[in-house]
C-alpha cells in the first residue's frame, strides 16, 4: 500500500512534470526522472476523457514513473478512443469501465484524474477519496461553493492529497513575473485585472433527440438534478452555459487567471464581490453570462477585476486573454500562455534627467537629422536623415510628405495626460546649420530609385513633374477624373510629390476600410494637350494621337504598391481601357499575387495569369517597371514586368486584347483604340496605396516572335488532368512562335516525390509512382526547336471511373483564410455577411457556413469551378455532389416567408441553370420550362418534412451533349412536369429563362435574399467529377425476405422470390433495368414467368440490361443456386415481466425448425390505447422496458418465426395488459416508497412471503441512502438516490423495479463550516464531522431519547429529540448542544430558546467549563474587583482561578460581564484540559493568514486546541479577537467532553 507520504514523494514530481511537460513547449518528463529515485511508480485512473482528460491522460502515460491502468467516461467513443491513445504511448491498454462507482472498487491504482463536467468534480472527488484514492482535480473544484466546503471536509477527514489544477502556477514565466511584483519591479501593486473574450457562436435552440448510444444519459447527469429530455446542443462542449451543469466562462476560463491576481496580489478571501452581466449576444439555450464583470474588494488594501465576454473578440491592451498588474512604476502584462511583459512608467514619478536634443534640417534635400544627448540616431529606413513629413493633428501614425519650408514654431504639448504630467524646457537656440565635420550636405539614403527616365525616343511622358499637377488630378482637368463605390470617392487621398523616392510621383490612397475606388488618367486626352501645348492645333493633334494608338506601340510605367490589409481582402488593379470603356487588358494585384486578369483558352471567361509575388506590406519601398505592348495585327498584347516577359497565358506572350468593362468580364473585344488607364482599389485596407510615375508612350518595332514553349499540360485518359495509379496518360503541348512540325516526348515516373526519376515504359501509371514527368521537344516548320517539361503528382486511389475535377471538404486549416480573402476562385458579395469554416455548425463535421448577419440583406458566396482548374471538354458528362444544410437564425421554429436561402448551380457563363432554394414552409429545385418559355419551381420538401438544420445530400447529373440534366436529393432523382426526372439545362434569367448550351459546371453560389437575422446555408463535401458508366458487369442474384419484400435472404429457396443489383458504380443512376429470369430444373434453362422460385428449380439465373441517365448501356449477369428450406415454426409463446413502468418485458418460446437452422426470429412489440383499437409499432427489440406513457395501453408481441437464412414461418402473436395480474405485480403494489423520506432510514422489505418472493435492494448512492434504507443525509441542498429492487420468484423468475427517493439536506444554512456566523471555531468543522449521523435525524417527526443501536450497524437511526425552541436538530451545532442539555451542563432562557448565534460572556464560558469538569468549590475565594461575591458566577470563576484556568485581565478585573474572545477561550479550554491530560503545543500556526494577530500570552493555548482538533479556522483564517457565539462555546465544550473521554 502506498503512504501518505510516499505518494506526496511522487506526487511532487509526477504533477510537475505534468503541468510543464505535458502543457509548456519545451519542458520534458526527463528533467523530473532523478526526483523520483527508486519509488515505485503511481498507478493512475483517469475520468472523464473525452478532451482535456485524454490529453492529461496521455501526459500522465507518457511519465516514466506513472503508469496509465484505468480509464472511466460515460461516453464509450471517447473510452476506446483515450484507451488506444494509452496504447499507442505505451503498449499497454488500461482498462476502461462507464461507471464511476463500479471504477473505484478497484485496487489497481491509487490516485485519480478528475476532468469530468463540472457538476461532477466535487462529487467524483470526494468518492474518489472514500475509497482511499488520492486526487488531481481539474478546475474548478466544484460546481457550487458548497460543494467546495464538503470537498475540504472529505480531503482533511480521509487525510487524502488533493491537486488542483491551476496549471499557470508552473509556467517558468509566470513565476518569474510573480517575482517581478513582487520584488516591487513595477512598485507596489493595489489593483490588477483579467479578461478572456472570444467569439463563441449560439448554440441554437435544442432540440429533443434520442440519447445517442455510445451515451449514458443517466450517469453523465450524475448528481446534477434530472433532465428527462436529451437535446442535441448539450455535450460534449456546451454544457458549459447550462447551470445544471457547468459554471459559466467565469469558472470555465476566468479561474486561471483570477488564481493569477491573488497570487500576484498576495490575497487570499475578498471581502466583497460583486459581478454584473448576462447572456446578451443571442436569444437561445445559453443560460450562463456571455458578458460578465466580477470585481473582488479585499478591504482597503487590494481590488482586482475579471471580466468575460464570451462573444466579442474585441481585445484589451492588445491581449485577447490576459491579466495586467497596475503598479506606482510600471504595469506587467500577463498574456494566455507562458509569457509577461513590463510596461515601465516610472517617469511619470519626479524624474530629474535633463537631455539635449539637437535637429539639423537640411532644406536643400528637404530632410533632417535628430541628435539626443550628442549621439545621432540612426535606427530609421532612411539612415540619419529622414524626408520630412506632414504629421496629421490627430497624432496618428499616419504621415503625408512635405517640404520643409520655412521653421515657423516650436509645439510642446500632452496627449490624453496624467495627473500634473509636465515637460521641462530650456535653453532653445535657432542657429545656421554647419555640419563641415559631418558632411555638410549629406544625402539621405534612398533605400529603391524608380527605373530611370524612359528613352529619347518617347512619344509621350507625364512625370508628374509639372507645378499644377496635382491641382489638376484633383480637379479632374486634363482628362483626370475619379469615383467609387457608394460615398468611396469622399475617401480618395491624391498626393504629387518626392515623399516616396528622389524624384516626384503620384500616390493614390484610400483613408479608410472597405472602400472601392478608382482613378482614371484619359491618355488619349493627355496625349493630345501636350501635342496642342508644343503648337499642334487641335485636329492635327486628335488625328495624329488616334493614328497612334491604333498602331503598335509600347505603354510603360512605374509602379509602386503598399498597405496590405490583414482582415478580410483588398486588392489593387491598373486596367487599360480603350474607347468604348471597354477593359483591354488588367494588372491585379491580390494578396501578395501579381498577375494579369485575361481571356481563358475559349475566350469566354477570364482567368487569373500569375507574374510573380509582390511585397505591398505597409512601409515597402519597391517600385516595379510594366510595360504592355499593343499589335493591332495580332490583335493581341503582351505584358512584361521589369524586364521578364510573361508567356505562361493559354496564348503564350500574346493575348487577344479585350474584354468588357470591369472586374470578371469575359466576352472578348477587338484592341480598337487604347484610350484610358484605370488604377483602382477594391475593399481597400486603411491608407492603402499605389504610386505611380514615368507613364509613357513608345512606338516600338515588331520583332520575330521566338519559337518556345507555351504550356504542357499531363492529361488521363478521360481528357482530365488528375492522374491515378493505373490511369493511360498523356500530354498537350502548346509551342508558340512558330507552327509546330514535330513534338517528341519523353516520360519518366518517381517513387520518392521527385526525388529521384526512372523511364516510364508502361502505358499506365506504376502503382508505386508518386510523380510522373514528361520532357518535350519540339520542332517548328522551319527548323527551330523548343524545349520543356512537366510534371504532376498521382493521385492515391486505383484507377478511376470519375475524375475529379474539384474537390473542397474544408478540411485544412487555412480554408476560411482562404474564402475571406477571395482567393482559389472564392468570392463575397453582399451587405452583411459571415462567411466561417469550422465545426461550430453542422454537428462535429467541418464545413463552410455563410450567413447573414442582418435582417432584410442580400448576400451571396460564390466558388467559380473554372478558376479552381476545372475545365470541359466537348460532350462531357460531369458529376457534382456536395452536402447542405439550411438554417433560420433567429426565427427559431418559423419560417420567415420573405427570406430565400439558395445555393445556384450556374454554367461557364455564370448563368444559372438550377437552383436549390428556401421559401416559406418549403424547399424548392427550380428549373427552366422549355416547353411554358418560363422558369418553373419543384417542390423538394415541405411542411413538416422542411427539417432545418439537417444536412442532406445533392447529386446532379449533366449531359453537355444533350444539354440535360438530372438532380437527386438525398439519393432521390426530382422529377418535374412534363419532363420527369431529366430536364433541358436551360439557363435562369431574371423573369423568363431562355435555352442556352451548358458547357460545364462553372460555379456553385450560395446565399441569401431578404435575409433572416444569420440565416444560414452551410455546405460540404463539394466534388465535380467526369462520369462514366462501366463496363458490362455481373449481378448479385439473392433471395427476397417475405417479411418486408426488400430486405435480402441469406439463401435463394424454393417458393422464395429472387432478387438482381447490378454491380455499378456508386454514383450511377440508371434510367431503365430490363431482367430475363430463367430456372434449371436438372436438365433445362426454363424463362420464369415471375420471380417466384418454382418447386423444382436447383438454380436461378438473371441477365440484366440497363441504361444510365445519359442514354449509354450496358449489360450484366448472374446466377445462383437454390435450396429446399422448410420454414420455421413457433409455439407456447409466452410474456414474462411486470407490464409497470421500467420494468422489462421479455418473450419465451419454443422454436422448430426441420432442417436445424438457427433462430433469428422477428420482434414486433405493439401498443394500442383500447383493447380493440389500432395497434402501431412501438419496437424491434428482443425486449420491452415499459414507458411511463405506456399506462392505460394494451401491449401486443408478435414474432414471425425466421431461420438464420432469411425462411420466415407464419406469425405468432401474444397480447397483455398493463397492469394485468402477475405474480410480481402483486409484490410492486404491496410495496411503498415515499419520494422524500422524512426520517433517518425508509422502509425496505427483504421479502413478501405471501407471494413467496424475495427482495434485493440496490441503492445508487450508498453514501447517501444504504442497501438497507439506511438514511445519511448531506450537509446542504438534496441529493437524488435510485433504489433498484429485485424481486425473485421460487422458481427462479426475477422481475425489476426502480424507485426514485429525494433526500434532503441536514442543514437550513451554508455556515456550518463557518462556525456560526462569527467564523469557524472547535464547533464548526469538528463537531458537524464527529455528529454526522446525529445531524442525519433532521427533519423530525417525533421525539425520543432512545437512541440506541437498533440495527447493530453503529449508526443511529432514530429520530433526535428537539430541546429547544430555535434549533430544529439539523444545524451543524445542534448535535452538540443536545447531548450537553442531556448531560445537565447547557440550558436555555425561559422562552425554551438556546440563542445560539448570541454572543457568551467570559462568565458565562467559565461556568460551562467548570461544570464540565465537576470542580466547582462554593468554599473557596477570588478577590477580582468585578466578581461580587453574590453574583450567580462568584463559585465558578473562584474555582477556575484555583484551578489555574483562568488569569484575569492584567488589572485586577476578571471581564465578568465581557464577551469573550475566541482566543482567550482556546487559553481557558487548553487549561482545563491539561488538568487531566496534557496537550501537544510545538509547531506553529503559519496555516493562518491571521496568525501574527494573536496574542502572545494566547499563541500556546490555540496551537495547543488546533493540534487537538478542538478548534478550527476558516478561510486560513483564526479569527483571534471575534467574539464566540453561544453556538461555538458549546461545541467547544463538547469537544472537550470528548476529547477527554
Amino acid at each position: 500500500m502506498t503512504t501518505r507520504r510516499d505518494f506526496i514523494k511522487k506526487t511532487v514530481a509526477g504533477t510537475a512534470a505534468l503541468s510543464l511537460g505535458s502543457i509548456l513547449p519545451g519542458f520534458g518528463s526527463s528533467r523530473y526522472q532523478d526526483i523520483l529515485g527508486a519509488n515505485e511508480k503511481i498507478r493512475i485512473g483517469v475520468i472523464g476523457v473525452n478532451s482535456r482528460g485524454k490529453a492529461l491522460a496521455q501526459g500522465f502515460a507518457k511519465l516514466p514513473d506513472c503508469e496509465v491502468t484505468y480509464i472511466c467516461d460515460v461516453d464509450s467513443r471517447a473510452l476506446e478512443k483515450c484507451q488506444a491513445a494509452i496504447h499507442k504511448i505505451t503498449g499497454r491498454t488500461p482498462k476502461g469501465e462507464k461507471d464511476i462507482r463500479k471504477m473505484l472498487e478497484s485496487n489497481d491504482f491509487e490516485a485519480v484524474v478528475i476532468a469530468t463536467p463540472d457538476h461532477w468534480h466535487a462529487k467524483a472527488a470526494i468518492m474518489a477519496m472514500q475509497a482511499g484514492k488520492h486526487v488531481y482535480l481539474e478546475k474548478p473544484t466544484s460546481h457550487n461553493p458548497a460543494e467546495n466546503e464538503m470537498l475540504v471536509r472529505a480531503a482533511l477527514k480521509y487525510n487524502r492529497i488533493v491537486q488542483v489544477g491551476n496549471q499557470r502556477r508552473s509556467f517558468p514565466n509566470v513565476i518569474k513575473a510573480m517575482e517581478e511584483i513582487k520584488s516591487g519591479s513595477i512598485g507596489k501593486v493595489r489593483y490588477a485585472k483579467s479578461w478572456y473574450v472570444n467569439n463563441r457562436p449560439s448554440i441554437g435552440t435544442g432540440k429533443v433527440v434520442p440519447v445517442p448510444d455510445y451515451l449514458d444519459w443517466d450517469l453523465w447527469q450524475g448528481p446534477a438534478p434530472r433532465v428527462a429530455d436529451f437535446k442535441d446542443n448539450f455535450i460534449h462542449y456546451n454544457w458549459h452555459w447550462f447551470w445544471n451543469w457547468g459554471t459559466g466562462e467565469a469558472l470555465n476560463n476566468g479561474t486561471h487567471f483570477v488564481d493569477i491576481l491573488r497570487w500576484g496580489l498576495g490575497v487570499d478571501y475578498p471581502t466583497k464581490v460583486d459581478s454584473i452581466g448576462g447572456r446578451y449576444r443571442f436569444q437561445d439555450d445559453w443560460q450562463t453570462p456571455d458578458t460578465q464583470l466580477i470585481t473582488f474588494q479585499f478591504g482597503d488594501e487590494a481590488s482586482f477585476s475579471w471580466e468575460g465576454r464570451s462573444c466579442n473578440t474585441m481585445p484589451v491592451d492588445g491581449y485577447g486573454v490576459g491579466t495586467a498588474f497596475y503598479g506606482e512604476t510600471g504595469t506587467l502584462f500577463i498574456g494566455g500562455g507562458n509569457e509577461y511583459k513590463i510596461a515601465d512608467i516610472s517617469w511619470q514619478k519626479e524624474n530629474t534627467d535633463w537631455h539635449d536634443f539637437k535637429i539639423d534640417f537640411n532644406i536643400t534635400n528637404n530632410t533632417y537629422r535628430l541628435t539626443v544627448d550628442g549621439e545621432v540616431f540612426k535606427d530609421t529606413p532612411y539612415g540619419s536623415w529622414i524626408p520630412s513629413a506632414a504629421i496629421p493633428s490627430d497624432n496618428t501614425t499616419e504621415s503625408s510628405p512635405c517640404e520643409i519650408g520655412m521653421i515657423k514654431s516650436l509645439e510642446m504639448g500632452h496627449s490624453w495626460s496624467g495627473w500634473w504630467q509636465c515637460i521641462g524646457v530650456d535653453d532653445i537656440v535657432l542657429t545656421e546649420g554647419d555640419w563641415t565635420s559631418e558632411g555638410p550636405n549629406e544625402t539621405p539614403t534612398v533605400i529603391v530609385t524608380p527605373s530611370p527616365e524612359p528613352d529619347s525616343d518617347v512619344d509621350y511622358i507625364e512625370d508628374f513633374e509639372g507645378a499644377n499637377t496635382e491641382q489638376n488630378i484633383k480637379e479632374q482637368n486634363d482628362g483626370w477624373s475619379y469615383d467609387g463605390t457608394s460615398d468611396s470617392a469622399s475617401h480618395i487621398n491624391l498626393w504629387v510629390g518626392n515623399n516616396l523616392s528622389d524624384s516626384n510621383s503620384l500616390r493614390f490612397a484610400s483613408d479608410t476600410w472597405y472602400k472601392t475606388m478608382w482613378l482614371i488618367m484619359n491618355v488619349k486626352e493627355n496625349f493630345i494637350k501636350k501635342k496642342t501645348e508644343s503648337g499642334i492645333d487641335t485636329e492635327t493633334a486628335t488625328k495624329d494621337v488616334t493614328e497612334y494608338l491604333n498602331g503598335d506601340f509600347k505603354l510603360s510605367f512605374d509602379a509602386k504598391f503598399e498597405q496590405q490589409g490583414t482582415d478580410g481582402t483588398h486588392e489593387q488593379y491598373i486596367r487599360i481601357k480603350g474607347s468604348d470603356n471597354h477593359a483591354i487588358a488588367e494588372l491585379h494585384l491580390m494578396d501578395d499575387k501579381l498577375g494579369i486578369i485575361a481571356l481563358n483558352k475559349d475566350k469566354t471567361a477570364n482567368e487569373f495569369y500569375e507574374i510573380k509575388t509582390i511585397d505591398w506590406s505597409k512601409g515597402n519601398k519597391e517600385w516595379h517597371n510594366f510595360a504592355i505592348y499593343f499589335n493591332h495585327e495580332k490583335d493581341a498584347y503582351m505584358v512584361e514586368v521589369d524586364g521578364e516577359i510573361l508567356k505562361g497565358t493559354s496564348y503564350g506572350k500574346w493575348i487577344p486584347g479585350g474584354s468588357e468593362s470591369g472586374i470578371g468580364a469575359s466576352s472578348h473585344a477587338s484592341l480598337g483604340t487604347i484610350e484610358s488607364i484605370e488604377f483602382g482599389h477594391f475593399w481597400s485596407a486603411y491608407w492603402q496605396n499605389m504610386c505611380i510615375d514615368n507613364i509613357a508612350l513608345s512606338q516600338y518595332e515588331p520583332t520575330e516572335d521566338e519559337y518556345e514553349i507555351g504550356s504542357i499540360t499531363i492529361k488521363n485518359e478521360h481528357g482530365g488532368t488528375v492522374l491515378a495509379k493505373g490511369n493511360s496518360y498523356s500530354a498537350e503541348v502548346n509551342a508558340i512562335g512558330g507552327e509546330t512540325a514535330d513534338t517528341q516526348l519523353s516520360w519518366e515516373y518517381s517513387t520518392d516525390n521527385g526525388v529521384s526519376w526512372k523511364a516510364l515504359e508502361s502505358s499506365t501509371v506504376p502503382n508505386d509512382a508518386t510523380h510522373i514527368k514528361v520532357s518535350v521537344i519540339c520542332t517548328s516548320t522551319d527548323g527551330k526547336t523548343a524545349t520543356g517539361e512537366a510534371q504532376t503528382e498521382i493521385a492515391e486511389t486505383g484507377e478511376v471511373d470519375y475524375v475529379e475535377i474539384v474537390g473542397e471538404n474544408f478540411e485544412e486549416s487555412d480554408k476560411e483564410t482562404e474564402i475571406l480573402n477571395q482567393k482559389n476562385g472564392w468570392s463575397l458579395s453582399g451587405q452583411s455577411y459571415q462567411a466561417k469554416v469550422g465545426t461550430g455548425f453542422g454537428g462535429t463535421r467541418n464545413s463552410l457556413r455563410f450567413a447573414s448577419t442582418a435582417s432584410n440583406a442580400t448576400n451571396n458566396l460564390r466558388l467559380d469551378l473554372v478558376k479552381r482548374g476545372a475545365t470541359f471538354e466537348t460532350n462531357d458528362k460531369l458529376y457534382l455532389k456536395f452536402d447542405y444544410s439550411f438554417g433560420l437564425g433567429s426565427d427559431e421554429d418559423t419560417v420567415n416567408s420573405a427570406s430565400l436561402a439558395y445555393i445556384r448551380i450556374k454554367d461557364t457563363n455564370n448563368k444559372a441553370f438550377t437552383t436549390i432554394s428556401l421559401l416559406g414552409d418549403k424547399m424548392y429545385m427550380s428549373y427552366y420550362d422549355e416547353a411554358e418559355g418560363k422558369n418553373k419551381q419543384a417542390v423538394i420538401a415541405q411542411g413538416q418534412d422542411v427539417t432545418l438544420d439537417i444536412w442532406r445530400t445533392m447529386e446532379l447529373y449533366l449531359d453537355t451533349e444533350k444539354n440535360k440534366y438530372c438532380m437527386l436529393i438525398d439519393g432521390k432523382a426530382i422529377r418535374v412536369d412534363g419532363t420527369g426526372w431529366f430536364i433541358p439545362s436551360d439557363t435562369i434569367v431574371t423573369g423568363i429563362g431562355k435555352p442556352n448550351e451548358v458547357k460545364g459546371i462553372g460555379a456553385i453560389e450560395i446565399g441569401q435574399e431578404n435575409s433572416a437575422w444569420w440565416e444560414n446555408t452551410c455546405i460540404d463535401n463539394i466534388s465535380l467529377q467526369r462520369y462514366y458508366l462501366p463496363a458490362d458487369s455481373t449481378l448479385t442474384v439473392s433471395g427476397i425476405n417475405p417479411v418486408n419484400g426488400y430486405d435480402a435472404a441469406k439463401k435463394i429457396v424454393t417458393g422464395g422470390s429472387v432478387t438482381a443489383v447490378p454491380q455499378t458504380e456508386e454514383s450511377t443512376i440508371l434510367s431503365d433495368e430490363i431482367y430475363i429470369w430463367e430456372y434449371y430444373n436438372g436438365s433445362d434453362w426454363v424463362e420464369m414467368t415471375n420471380i417466384i422460385v418454382p418447386e423444382n428449380a436447383e438454380k436461378v439465373r438473371a441477365t440484366g440490361k440497363f441504361t444510365d441517365v445519359y442514354g449509354q448501356t450496358a449489360q450484366a449477369f448472374g446466377e445462383a443456386e437454390v435450396s429446399k428450406n422448410s420454414a420455421p415454426a413457433i409455439s407456447n409463446l409466452k410474456v414474462t415481466g411486470s407490464v409497470e413502468s421500467g420494468q422489462v418485458l421479455k418473450a419465451e418460446y419454443t422454436y422448430t425448425d426441420a432442417d436445424g437452422d438457427e433462430d433469428d426470429s422477428i420482434y414486433i412489440w405493439l401498443q394500442s390505447r383500447t383493447l380493440d383499437g389500432t395497434y402501431k409499432e412501438i419496437s424491434r427489440e428482443k425486449e420491452y422496458t415499459v414507458k411511463d406513457k405506456d399506462a392505460g395501453s394494451y401491449i401486443k408481441l408478435q414474432i414471425i418465426p425466421r431461420d438464420n437464412y432469411g425462411v420466415c414461418g407464419n406469425t405468432v402473436e401474444y397480447s397483455i395488459e398493463e397492469g394485468e395480474d402477475t405474480l410480481f405485480n402483486r409484490v410492486w403494489k404491496k410495496i411503498n416508497i415515499p419520494s422524500e423520506p422524512s426520517g433517518s432510514s425508509v422502509y425496505l422489505p427483504e421479502s413478501d412471503e405471501e407471494n413467496g418472493v424475495t427482495l434485493k435492494w440496490v441503492s445508487s448512492d450508498n453514501s447517501i441512502v444504504s442497501n438497507s434504507g439506511v438514511i445519511n443525509r448531506p450537509l446542504y441542498g438534496y441529493k437524488t438516490v435510485t433504489l433498484t429492487c429485485t424481486a425473485t420468484d421460487k422458481d427462479g423468475n426475477t422481475s425489476k423495479k426502480t424507485y426514485t427517493v429525494t433526500i434532503k439536506g441536514s442543514s437550513g444554512s451554508s455556515s456550518g463550516s463557518g462556525g456560526g456566523g462569527g467564523g469557524s471555531s472547535s464547533g464548526g468543522s469538528s463537531g458537524s464531522n464527529v455528529n454526522i449521523k446525529h445531524v442525519a435525524a433532521a427533519p423530525v417527526t417525533s421525539w425520543t431519547d432512545d437512541e440506541s443501536d437498533n440495527n447493530g450497524t453503529g449508526e443511529i437511526i432514530n429520530p433526535v429529540k428537539r430541546y429547544f425552541n430555535d434549533i430544529d436538530g439539523g444545524e451543524w451545532y445542534a448535535s452538540n448542544i443536545f447531548e450537553l442539555k442531556k448531560r445537565g451542563i447547557i440550558d436555555g432562557d425561559d422562552d425554551g430558546n438556546f440563542r445560539p448565534g448570541s454572543m457568551i460572556t467570559r462568565a458565562e464560558f467559565v461556568k460551562l467549563i467548570v461544570e464540565l469538569l465537576k470542580i466547582k468549590d462554593n468554599e473557596v475565594e477570588c478577590n477580582f474587583t468585578d466578581v461580587d461575591k453574590d453574583a450567580w458566577y462568584y463559585p465558578y470563576v473562584a474555582s477556575a482561578l484555583k484551578f489555574n484556568i483562568v488569569n484575569g485581565m492584567g488589572d485586577g478585573s476578571f471581564g465578568t460581564n465581557l464577551n469573550i474572545k475566541r482566543q482567550d477561550m482556546a487559553v481557558m479550554a487548553a487549561a482545563a484540559i491539561e488538568l487531566s491530560k496534557e496537550l501537544d503545543g510545538n509547531g506553529d500556526l503559519s496555516e493562518f493568514i491571521d496568525s501574527t494577530a494573536i496574542s502572545d500570552y494566547a499563541v500556546e493555548g490555540v496551537k495547543k486546541l488546533t493540534n487537538a482538533g478542538i478548534m478550527q479556522g476558516s478561510d486560513n483564517m483564526f479569527r483571534p479577537a471575534d467574539n464566540a457565539t453561544r453556538a461555538e462555546a458549546a461545541s467547544v465544550i463538547y469537544m472537550i467532553a470528548e476529547y477527554l473521554k
